[in-house]
């Protein structure tokens, strides 16, 4: 009888023993699952932070683009703004025959705008009795009376339908358009072959600012 119960009792310790150990083994590995688990959710957390980072970089650099832009736009309207006064050239004609000297040649809004100060005030002198300025004009078939009637922005296409026709021959050009539109108009040659209606078309093609 006593035989019979030992064999019982080392039976069943050998059997809780094992469930002991299965239940310590499934404990271990649901405690690695869930360091497992915590580590995954650092590197989450670590990774949404980035992000958080990385989106208030590209915010700031979106708000500093942005300023700059507008900076930008008010320096050249502001530009354009001086210019117009100067000349007596309306802003939106200004704005078009800059995008049409930068479509050519890539001539500067200030190349454009130098030459047609110069014009401006040549326009001026031939009023006032020139002598020298009234005959500059003439060689492009302008009078003083043609001039009173005219803004220098139409002056100019009709100087480089003058030099497209060939009416100033192509040995006396550059001196013409130097004392027309200054010395350092040289660069608005290649603009000026084009003709007054060229010009024109590429003009039209500018996002004028009112």
């Amino acid at each position: 009888m006593s035989s019979d119960f030992s064999i019982r009792i080392g039976g069943d310790s050998t059997a809780a023993t094992a469930a002991i150990q299965r239940t310590q083994g499934a404990l271990t590995g649901l405690s690695d699952q869930a360091a497992s688990f915590g580590t995954k959710l650092r590197h989450v957390g670590e990774t949404i932070q980035a992000w958080g980072n990385s989106l208030r970089m590209v915010a700031d650099l979106g708000k500093r683009a942005f300023g700059s832009l507008v900076g930008d736009a008010f320096a050249a309207a502001n530009r354009i703004g001086m210019v117009a006064k100067q000349t007596g050239i309306a802003t939106e004609a200004l704005q078009r025959l800059g995008h049409a000297a930068a479509m050519n040649d890539s001539i500067s809004f200030e190349e454009m705008s130098q030459g047609l100060k110069f014009l401006s005030r040549n326009m001026g002198n031939a009023a006032a009795g020139g002598k020298e300025a009234q005959a500059a004009f003439a060689r492009i078939g302008l009078s003083v009376a043609d001039l009173s009637k005219m803004s220098p922005d139409q002056v100019f296409l009709k100087l480089s339908d003058a030099i497209k026709s060939g009416a100033i021959p192509e040995s006396q050009r550059m001196s013409v358009v130097m004392q027309l539109l200054g010395r350092g108009a040289s660069g608005l040659i290649p603009l000026l072959t084009e003709g007054g209606d060229a010009i024109r078309a590429m003009g039209s093609k500018a996002k004028v600012m009112s």
